[in-house]
């Protein structure tokens, strides 16, 4: 039976972990970060995946973070954010608010 976009979200192993590239730290997140992370975008405030990365670097001591694990896992925790609304609960992630980039 496949899993549920929730399911993937809380069911990841190994996360998160540092790794060592080209002398620099870098974050590896997991999912869940990346929702707590998209949570901090208050009613009418955006956040991008660049203030996202930025956070969760600072939060690990890391120098930077996975750009390709960010809009995997923003687009996890969009798609578990709209499983949970459909099944009627009210803990729904803001995933609207977050971007790739801001427009200038």
């Amino acid at each position: 039976m496949k899993k549920t976009y929730e399911e993937m979200l809380r069911g990841t192993k190994g996360f998160p972990r540092i790794e060592e590239r080209q002398g620099k730290r870098i974050i590896l997140p997991s999912p869940l970060e990346y929702d707590e992370a998209m949570r901090l975008a208050g009613p009418g405030q955006l956040i991008t995946y660049d203030e996202i990365n930025i956070y969760l670097a600072r939060k690990h001591e890391a120098d930077e973070t996975s750009g390709m694990s960010t809009g995997i896992f923003a687009n996890l925790v969009a798609h578990a954010s709209a499983e949970r609304k459909l099944q009627g609960l009210d803990d729904i992630t803001p995933y609207w608010r977050t971007l790739k980039k801001k427009a200038s």
